[in-house]
């Protein structure tokens, strides 16, 4: 058994059948922590029903830089969920 774990930004909509396409391998556990669940310059809807993995949303501070399109995480919970 692979245990495997994905630290990604926020969860995408087209990532979510390719996660779970992961998780159904047997030799492999797969976990996935976000940092938001959804970020400001992003509209998607989210079908929390349609995620078949393991995956949490780590508590933090976030922000959004429109001048440089970018998304800023600060996690403390990616060392508390070690």
């Amino acid at each position: 058994m692979i245990k495997t774990l994905l630290l990604t930004n926020t969860i995408a909509p087209y990532r979510i059948p390719v996660l779970n396409r992961l998780k159904e391998h047997n030799d492999i556990e797969l976990k996935v922590w976000y940092l938001e669940e959804r970020e400001k310059n992003r509209q998607w809807n989210i079908n929390h029903q349609e995620i078949n993995y393991n995956y949490t949303c780590l508590p933090g501070i976030h922000t959004y830089i429109q001048r440089l399109d970018m998304g800023v995480h600060i996690n403390p919970g990616i060392f508390l969920g070690l």
